[in-house]
């Protein structure tokens, strides 16, 4: 977490403005009807491949994981509100 001391008052006053008017604009994401797991499981299947195989995990195997299983709860275009949704 940010230490919030190294901003100013205006700077902070600025940041919540935004992030009220994104909250009031941006529906937060909906939970994705067809959820699909496979990529998902994919990925950990062939992570531990790799393991058993080499010793060594998949590089960046948590980031692809994660993003995987974000678009199986939310759908792929989670993406576009997530990108959005950060300052």
């Amino acid at each position: 977490m940010n230490d919030l001391r190294c901003y100013d008052t205006e700077q902070l006053e600025a940041e919540l403005e935004r992030r009220s008017k994104f909250k009031d604009s941006v529906p937060e994401p909906l939970l994705g009807r067809d959820r699909s797991w496979t990529d998902v499981y994919n990925l950990c299947v062939k992570n531990v491949q790799s393991v058993a195989e080499d010793g060594r995990e998949l590089k960046d195997i948590d980031h692809y994981v994660f993003e995987a299983a974000m678009q199986a709860v939310y759908g792929p275009d989670i993406w576009k509100w997530y990108n959005r949704a950060r300052p």
